[in-house]
């Protein structure tokens, strides 16, 4: 895979850590009891034993989706910050808010709830992009 970029892996870690950084800012302090209350989940359910496990898995997803981030601006040469965080604003506006919007609208969930888990993930892309070009990724 000759064609494949090389990538600087200490930026994809760096902006996988901060992405799960913001995702315990977001749906902790920001909007962490209005999520909760849109999703139906009570204080105990928030509280049981499964948390190592889903912020591990969480953690892996958020390290895949950097290294995705990172190989598109690689392959596209995006380098600034301003066209990184435009670049992950355009991705995530463009296919993931409307993947997510779509099992919103079948899920019968909220807006409020789209709303805040739409937002955390254009947040996180704008993010990891930024913190990857800050760290020459």
């Amino acid at each position: 895979m000759s064609d494949f970029p090389a990538l600087n892996w200490l930026a994809v870690v760096a902006a996988a850590v901060a992405a799960f950084a913001l995702g315990w800012l977001w749906f902790g302090p920001l909007f962490g009891r209005k999520w909760q209350a849109e999703v139906g989940l009570s204080d105990e359910q928030m509280s049981r034993g499964t948390a190592p496990m889903v912020l591990g898995l969480a953690f892996a997803l958020n390290l895949l989706m950097s290294t995705g981030l990172a190989a598109f601006r690689a392959t596209n040469e995006i380098t600034s910050l301003i066209a990184s965080a435009g670049f992950g604003i355009c991705v995530m506006v463009n296919f993931a808010v409307p993947v997510l919007a779509t099992n919103h609208l079948f899920s019968q969930r909220s807006f409020a709830q789209f709303a805040i888990d739409a937002g955390y993930f254009i947040a996180m892309f704008v993010v990891m992009g930024v913190v990857q070009v800050l760290l020459g990724g």
